[in-house]
């Protein structure tokens, strides 16, 4: 079951580059009764109760950039569900615009939607630019 304990504490001092597109951060609630809906669910019913707004597995990940660290967050924000905005808020259809931005992170969005946001060349090539990039000596 998805409770969030198998989590390492030190994971972010193991990270040097993190790029998260469309991921459910701080959660989506229609990802979640996706993956809990119906008989017969087995595996994904565990995905579903980690990727709920407010989990135990979320709140272990934690929403903010570690200090000293540079992350990229990438969402879908397409037209054709701006209906479901609020505020400066966008969907994709599976996951809320903001869930992947961790506090701290550069965040872009991008006119598509959640399965085709990996597929985008325009994505592509941030997330190629991004891991390309030469760190800062500090």
């Amino acid at each position: 079951m998805g409770d969030g304990l198998t989590i390492e504490s030190d994971w972010a001092a193991r990270i040097d580059d993190l790029v998260l597109v469309a991921t459910p951060d701080h959660g989506t609630t229609i990802g979640s009764l996706e993956a809990t809906l119906g008989p017969g669910v087995g595996p994904f019913e565990a995905v579903g109760q980690d990727i709920a707004p407010g989990s135990a597995f979320l709140g272990k990940l934690g929403t903010r950039e570690p200090a000293g660290e540079v992350y990229t967050a990438i969402g879908g924000d397409p037209w054709q569900f701006r209906f479901f905005r609020y505020g400066r808020h966008g969907f994709d259809g599976a996951v809320p615009a903001e869930s992947p931005f961790l506090t701290g992170a550069a965040i872009d969005t991008f006119d598509h939607t959640h399965g085709k946001l990996l597929a985008a060349p325009e994505i592509v090539e941030l997330i190629s630019a991004t891991l390309r990039a030469t760190p800062v000596s500090g």
